[in-house]
């Protein structure tokens, strides 16, 4: 029997997951290398996978290669099966009669297909096969010997292409004549992008600013009042040396030039390189199962509803309020600790306010439209439908009751559709509210187009207005450095905003504004009744019963309590152990956090063989969750040789008759 084990079959496989494929700058004969692994069972020499995005001979197919590497300590010749295989977003092969071949590699020597798939195959005709979500996945399959497995091993490597988004919208009228527009992310290092409309037609000059940039996308689009595209324009080009200019006409039978406002959308995208490549798990075992990538089936599985689903689901319902938000028109039920994670100057008005119920905040000042939208801000870290005036209101409202993220966002707003007409709104905007940043970038774009902007009608109004502000702006070009035709200053300040995750964090550790403690046999936890109510029904029925200031959870150990509290708060998941990730998924189920469930259910599909699968098995049935046991049944399918061969199946068997039954009938209930 010891004979057999080591003489039998020997295997590998390597999955390789490549993000953000569609924005490889590779020209035909580049190519992406995985990390190099080293595979001890086949005397110890070194690999790597090669990918051609465009080919390694032919721009139309996409190249896949397995390649030996130069330098290994193994021998100077290895005789060796392999497979290679392009991988579906559920984990089978999208060519399921993928060749086995065998081939003996000397070192710095390869064997693949110049032609392995078609591009339009990937990118068009089957994406849905080849991609999901921009990434693409790769799987080779090596092995020597015959027989049983004595000795299997997979690997598991990412290497994402870093790409940045960047887009804006820009409204013009089409009787303008000669309007130049701000440059479009002069905010941006790595592209500038200037555009001009005069004459039904609009120019665009970009010009790459920053070395590094691999690739790049465009997409630039004018819409009528009707939201119809006028005329579109694509492109993409290669390298960081570029400077295009573009020039195309704007069809006035598509828009009524006497009273339609046109809409510029532009959509970049850039790539300066491979931003991650790592091999992030490797897993021994002679009864290693096929990998499952995408494990938990879409069909019967979500992520569940995430931190900021169940908050937004909370405010909207009004469910346990404690404060109010008074503005002259109407009065907004909210929760003290959401104000208090997100505000600085809610930290300081709440100290005095610890103890009592449904504290009343006056807004006097702000209208009923802005603070509703700050509040949905408050609950969702987002904002809708941003204009310059909401935009600005806003703005007030995030400086005045210190909401710096919020700040930020409609700073960066205000400053992409800064113009020649506003420049001196924004200017007194970020003088008034001591904004030094905001204000230094209406100064350098007034002095920039100073022409235009110091004889226009709004800059006489702001000055008879503003008469000091504009005389010491109007200064400044007298301080300008004559060679850069900028003034010499310190640079801007760096801000740094956290999101809704960090300050609900914050709330968690500081333990403060705490109105419930979660008590266990030795540890008292401070916690925090809107957040307990927003993750789980089950506390939020509690709380709507009889407001509790305690939980008792004696049964589970302070570990699975701190775990759980934890990703309450940010949604985030400590790396588990087995027998760990089996009591927060009991815990995850009592308390009918689902996405915390799915998450544990998620690691145990995610690292599960031939000896634990039964125990994940008894676990579902046990919890009566259908969808668990009905993926871990469909796991043992795919494997049924490595599992009902195994010694762990038998003694489950002989413990769980009905259940093992069960699991063997779905071949035959699958196949009727």
């Amino acid at each position: 029997m010891a004979s057999e084990i080591q003489n039998g079959k020997k295997e590998f496989s390597f999955t390789w997951r490549i993000e953000n494929i569609s924005y490889s700058w590779h020209k035909t004969g580049d190519k992406i290398i995985s990390p190099a692994f080293v595979v001890g069972s086949m005397e110890r020499t070194c690999w790597t996978l090669r990918l051609h995005p465009r080919g390694r001979k032919n721009e139309d197919y996409m190249s896949f290669y397995l390649y030996r590497e130069k330098e290994d300590k193994g021998p100077e010749k290895i005789s060796l099966n392999y497979e290679l295989s392009f991988l579906t977003p559920d984990g089978s092969p999208v060519d399921k009669d993928a060749p086995k071949i065998k081939g003996s590699f000397a070192k710095n020597m390869s064997y693949g297909h110049p032609r392995s798939v078609n591009r339009d195959e990937i990118f068009v005709h089957k994406k849905h096969l080849y991609l999901h979500e921009d990434c693409i996945t790769v799987y080779c399959r090596m092995w020597k010997g015959e027989g049983t497995i004595c000795d299997s091993q997979q690997a598991f490597a990412r290497t994402r292409i870093g790409v940045q988004h960047v887009s804006m919208v820009e409204a013009f009228q089409p009787k303008d004549k000669i309007l130049p527009l701000v440059p479009i992310f002069r905010a941006q290092k790595e592209l500038t992008v200037n555009i001009s409309h005069g004459n039904e037609m609009l120019s665009v000059d970009v010009a790459s600013m920053e070395k590094g940039i691999k690739y790049t996308t465009c997409k630039l689009s004018v819409l009528n009042s009707t939201g119809n595209v006028v005329c579109e324009n694509h492109s993409s080009w290669f390298d960081e040396d570029v400077k295009e200019l573009w020039r195309y006409p704007i069809p006035p039978q598509k828009y009524d030039p006497n009273s339609d406002t046109l809409c510029l959308l532009c959509e970049f995208s850039f790539s300066s390189g491979i931003d991650y490549e790592k091999i992030e798990e490797i897993k021994y075992g002679i009864h290693l199962l096929r990998p499952i990538l995408n494990n938990m089936s879409k069909s019967n599985f979500s992520s569940g509803p995430n931190i900021v689903d169940d908050l937004k689901s909370l405010y909207d319902k009004g469910i346990l309020t404690d404060a109010k938000i008074k503005t002259t028109t109407k009065i907004f039920p909210v929760h003290r600790v959401m104000l208090y994670a997100r505000s600085s100057k809610f930290r300081m008005i709440f100290k005095n306010y610890t103890k009592e119920k449904n504290v009343l905040i006056e807004m006097l000042d702000l209208e009923e439209d802005t603070v509703k939208r700050l509040l949905l801000f408050l609950y969702t870290d987002t904002v809708e439908d941003l204009q310059w005036e909401i935009a600005a209101k806003l703005y007030y409202a995030a400086s005045k009751y210190q909401f710096l993220k919020l700040k930020g966002l409609c700073s960066s707003f205000l400053i992409n559709k800064l113009n020649a007409t506003n420049a001196s709104q924004l200017l007194l905007m970020a003088d008034t509210h001591k904004d030094s940043n905001l204000k230094r970038v209406a100064e350098d774009f007034i002095l920039k187009y100073d022409e235009q902007i110091f004889g226009s009608e709004e800059w006489d109004t702001f000055t008879d207005a503003q008469p000091q502000l504009a005389a010491k702006t109007m200064g400044l070009k007298y301080k300008m450095n004559k060679d850069s035709k900028k003034i010499d200053r310190p640079p801007l300040t760096k801000i740094t905003y956290g999101s809704i995750v960090d300050d609900l964090k914050f709330l968690y550790t500081s333990q403060t504004l705490n109105d419930v403690e979660i008590k266990t046999k030795k540890t008292t936890f401070p916690a925090h009744i809107t957040v307990l109510s927003a993750r789980s029904p089950v506390f939020r029925e509690l709380f709507q019963t009889s407001m509790k200031e305690s939980v008792e959870m004696e049964d589970v150990e302070d570990d699975i309590v701190r775990r759980l509290l934890l990703f309450l708060y940010t949604d985030v998941m400590e790396s588990l152990q087995w027998k760990i990730a089996k009591s927060l998924y009991c815990v995850a189920v009592e308390y009918k956090v689902e996405r915390l469930k799915i998450k544990c259910s998620s690691f145990f599909m995610e690292n599960m063989n031939s000896t634990n699968t039964t125990e994940i098995l008894v676990l579902a049935d046990q919890q009566q969750d259908l969808d668990l046991k009905e993926n871990v049944e469909k796991f043992i399918l795919r494997n049924e040789r490595e599992m009902y061969g195994s010694k762990e199946w038998v003694e489950f068997a002989e413990k769980n008759p009905d259940l093992a039954v069960h699991s063997m009938l779905m071949k035959y209930r699958k196949n009727t």
